[in-house]
């Protein structure tokens, strides 16, 4: 399983940190090499307050009644994470494209 931290940021499910210089792709053949199926950890309804996915859609975050983005938790105590709202189409269809993508890799 590929835990949290290969992600550029919570959110940014396709950008990797600097630490998976190679990518993905290169990561799963290595494993599948060895022999095992590879897993991938994800939070797909929440989005850090550092992420691409925050900055280019901060109207995606669900809000309180004042307005505010809902912090859905405090990720390793840096990152505010907010919860998406998965009543908007747009959240919808990116879901349905994050969830969508090649399985063969």
């Amino acid at each position: 399983l590929i835990d949290d931290g290969y992600q550029a940021a919570l959110g940014d499910w396709t950008s990797f940190s600097r630490r998976f210089p190679h990518g993905m792709p290169w990561l799963v053949d290595r494993i599948r090499a060895e022999g095992f199926k590879p897993g991938l950890w994800l939070a797909p309804f929440g989005m850090a307050n550092d992420s691409r996915l925050y900055a280019e859609h901060p109207d995606w975050a669900l809000r309180d009644d004042g307005g505010r983005p809902v912090v859905a938790w405090q990720h390793a105590g840096s990152s505010q994470v907010y919860a998406l709202d998965c009543t908007l189409p747009a959240v919808q269809d990116w879901l349905a494209g994050l969830f969508g993508r090649d399985r063969g890799r």
